[in-house]
């Protein structure tokens, strides 16, 4: 009984390596992800005023108004704020 158990283990265990092997042979000609697929965004996010998208805070467009900040995720969603809050 022992010995058939440690001959299952054996078995799952050269299973495991056959996978690891080709796993590591997908990979070799693949390129290395760039920065923005490595992963979650560090730093601060802030919110867009007019479409309520997140984005970090470094890659917001930024206007101060009336000693308020406002974040924005392009220029064309700053002017749509701002024409429809004129006032």
């Amino acid at each position: 009984m022992i010995r058939a158990l440690f001959r299952l283990v054996f078995i799952v265990f050269v299973l495991y390596l056959i996978y690891a092997v080709v796993r590591f042979f997908q990979t070799i000609g693949k390129s290395m992800p760039s920065r923005n697929e490595q992963g979650p965004v560090q730093g601060t996010m802030v919110k867009d005023e007019f479409c309520n998208m997140y984005l970090p805070r470094n890659e917001a467009v930024r206007e101060v108004r009336d000693g308020r900040e406002y974040f924005f995720c392009s220029d064309e969603c700053r002017k749509k704020f701002f024409e429809a809050n004129k006032p």
